[in-house]
């Protein structure tokens, strides 16, 4: 059956046409809110996705370079030990070679002061230290005496002490002396090597 409105003016609503109506806006409402709530909760969390991606390589890229690095400490700690080693030795080679040439310099002092010397020998001659003990055997007593005045004389030696002079029995055909004396080694004679010998 047709409905025809004959007074012109609107037909008056229904209070359940006006619920219906108010309902239907809710839910439209409250559809869109979900759906841009949905739309805002995907956005986030597909960021969030990308910076844990990220940070899951920033993580590993890391862990290599960790690896990488704790090679090279290693290598660093072989080199390091190495150089080390190294420095040991040459410190060994220079205190032999300073060795080395204050041993020249004590038999070249030495040299020189028995040449000034005439009718003496040494038989023994010991460095410890600074210190320098002599034997030998002279032809006379002014044959040691000229012997302490060289030793003194050549600036290598100080401190130049005679702790014994005396006549050598052992050869009947020939007068000699025996002696023992000591000195001390200038400082600024080198190190001060151990040497022993006899004749």
């Amino acid at each position: 059956m047709i409905r025809i409105n004959l007074l012109g003016q609107a037909r008056p609503r229904t209070p359940a046409e006006d619920v219906s109506r108010g309902l239907l806006m809710s839910v439209g409402a409250l559809t869109a809110g979900l759906v841009l709530a949905m739309t805002y909760v995907g956005v986030v969390y597909e960021r969030a996705a990308v910076a844990l991606a990220r940070a899951n390589q920033d993580i590993q890229s890391l862990q290599q370079d960790q690896l990488r690095l704790q090679a090279v400490e290693v290598q660093v700690r072989a080199l390091q030990r190495e150089q080390a080693e190294i420095g040991h030795r040459l410190i060994v080679v220079r205190q032999l070679e300073g060795s080395r040439g204050g041993c020249e310099q004590l038999l070249s002092a030495m040299e020189t002061s028995v040449a000034r010397t005439d009718d003496l020998w040494l038989t023994s001659l010991k460095r410890k230290g600074d210190g320098l003990d002599l034997e030998g055997q002279a032809g006379s007593i002014n044959a040691v005496a000229n012997f302490i005045t060289a030793l003194r004389a050549s600036d290598y030696f100080t401190k130049v002490d005679i702790a014994e002079t005396r006549e050598d029995d052992s050869n009947p055909h020939a007068v000699t002396y025996r002696f023992v004396m000591s000195a001390q080694v200038d400082g600024k004679a080198g190190p001060a090597p151990v040497i022993a010998g006899k004749s």
